[in-house]
């Protein structure tokens, strides 16, 4: 019996120690994953500051500064806000593939940085339907949207034998600023030195990203590249021989005239503050941009790509249009003759000048 004493109070002994040890390590381990757990939380946490913070830069460029926001032109090398206990930073600067937008946040020590690559597209009005008026529209037979919406705003009707019954109303209502366009033409009207005078006609004429202004008309049948601005404070006349650049923008305060084989290239901007005439048979598939705020008439049998939009629009019959078309308010109503065919296509186009522009999300950036 006392041997069996002497024995048990060793192996008590062990027993306590191995007890103590395993206690130990599992306050160590349980330690360890509260402070893992509370490291996963925070870093999360962290995280959740940068995503706030890049949304917050996307509402500054989105909305403009009337509505609290900074507007899509506005560039910063930082602004720093509180939020959820910690701070974000914002950097916004321009990149040769759009708008780069920066955020980098901190919380309890811990940083997480994130960046996107964004670029303007066109607001909603611009970009979301394939034909839409903003008063009353006449239809032809045979005419109608294929692959978009045909819209309305509130209060107009379509008429005519093209209609289908699936006409949507909207909202939304299109407009376009014209104090660019102005501006330039009020610098043609000035007759400082940089103002050529008299009607002009130019053949092969390279711009350099200048612009090019006329007290007068001009007629242009050759190839204008360039990508700057010809501004004139009469008539535009592109002839058959006539090449517009991308990027080029034509200004004309009254009439702008497209004349048959001329050609339109890449994202070049025709204006015309009282009217434009695309004539029959005019065939151009590259995307443009066509505006006016009053009168545009595209001719019969006619093949057009890009961003359309007029005042008042009459679509003569038998045209196809790629991209979307836009009816103003100016006017008594748009007309869409017989067969015309508009396509809504959606292409990547630069907004020019006058229209609403909205962030587009392009890609994530590695930082």
């Amino acid at each position: 019996m006392r041997n069996r004493k002497g024995f048990m109070i060793p192996m008590a002994f062990i027993l306590v120690v191995a007890l103590v040890v395993i206690v130990g390590s599992i306050t160590v381990i349980t330690t360890t994953g509260i402070r893992n757990i509370s490291q996963r939380v925070e870093d999360e946490k962290a995280l959740y500051i940068a995503e706030a913070g890049m949304n917050k830069a996307i509402w500054y460029l989105t909305n403009p500064p009337e509505e609290g926001g900074m507007g899509i032109d506005w560039r910063t090398t930082g602004v720093t806000e509180e939020f959820g206990g910690g701070t974000y930073s914002i950097v916004i600067e321009d990149d040769p593939e759009g708008i780069l937008i920066s955020v980098d946040s901190l919380y309890k020590g811990i940083t997480r940085s994130l960046a996107i690559l964004a670029d303007e597209d066109f607001a909603s009005a611009f970009s979301d339907y394939g034909f839409l008026s903003d008063k009353n529209v006449s239809v032809g037979s045979g005419s109608g949207v294929e692959g978009g919406i045909f819209a309305l705003t509130e209060g107009n009707l379509a008429s005519g034998a093209g209609v289908t019954g699936n006409e949507q109303t909207v909202l939304i209502t299109p407009n376009i600023d014209t104090s660019y366009y102005d501006n330039q033409i009020a610098v043609t009207e000035g007759g400082g030195g940089s103002v050529v005078q008299g009607d002009q006609t130019y053949g092969n004429l390279n711009l350099n990203g200048a612009s090019l202004y006329v007290n007068g008309n001009i007629f242009l049948n050759g190839d204008v590249s360039g990508g700057g601005d010809i501004v004139a404070s009469g008539n535009i006349n592109v002839g058959s021989s006539g090449i517009i650049g991308k990027s080029t923008k034509i200004i004309a305060k009254n009439h702008l005239t497209v004349e048959q084989n001329a050609k339109i290239k890449k994202d070049a901007v025709l204006y015309g503050g009282e009217a434009i005439q695309i004539n029959s048979l005019v065939v151009n598939s590259d995307p443009v941009i066509i505006t006016t705020p009053k009168n545009l008439t595209i001719g019969a049998d006619a093949s057009l790509a890009g961003k359309i939009y007029g005042g008042q629009l009459t679509i003569g019959a038998n045209t196809n249009i790629e991209g979307s078309v836009i009816g103003g308010s100016y006017g008594e109503e748009n007309v869409i003759e017989d067969s015309v065919q508009i396509t809504y296509t959606e292409y990547d186009q630069e907004v020019p000048p006058g229209f609403d522009k909205k962030v587009k999300f392009k890609k994530w950036v590695q930082r």
